[in-house]
């Protein structure tokens, strides 16, 4: 029987590439939104005002979006370190016991057991596993505290566990 256990201790670094991890698709579609409308804000105005249009117009609607876009990023991340200060348990050590039943995850002021079952999907990116209990929200696994032996152990549980739910980078 496999048991994996390892020790997390998390840093706002990983709570902010998990959220964005999670977050991909949306992201995607606000920049692809904010672009489009840009696109489609300087046609408008070069056709509109075809005489008296100047070519800066369109650059200077594109440094808009993209400055628009970064103060979106920027409020997202300090939103996130705003509030995981107010998590008294956020940043403190949490233990992970992944086997054949599911996941238990405890820490000092809290504890979580997840059977495979209530799992949706699992995800490997390139530092972290996903486990997700619902579209938008995962319970994250650094990869960084796994040994090799550990990692492959995982990934053949996930594999048995999780059969057709998993995505996996190696293995």
């Amino acid at each position: 029987m496999i048991v994996i256990e390892v020790q997390v201790t998390y840093d706002n670094s990983d709570y902010q590439r998990a959220i964005s991890f999670m977050s991909r698709v949306q992201n995607r579609i606000y920049g692809a939104v904010l672009v489009i409308g840009g696109f489609f804000l300087g046609i408008f105005l070069y056709r509109a005002n075809l005489d008296n249009f100047v070519w800066w117009v369109i650059p200077a609607i594109l440094l808009m979006l993209f400055f628009v876009y970064g103060v979106t990023v920027l409020t997202g991340r300090w939103n996130i370190a705003r509030q995981l200060k107010k998590i008294p348990d956020s940043h403190g050590p949490y233990d992970w016991t992944i086997d054949a039943e599911g996941l238990r995850i405890a820490g000092a002021l809290s504890s979580t057991a997840i059977k495979w079952a209530a799992i949706t999907k699992v995800l490997e990116s390139k530092i972290y596993f996903f486990f997700y209990q619902a579209p938008r929200f995962a319970r994250f696994l650094p990869k960084r505290t796994l040994t090799g032996e550990q990692l492959a152990e995982l990934r053949r549980l996930i594999i048995e566990q999780a059969p057709g739910k998993a995505k996996l980078i190696g293995g």
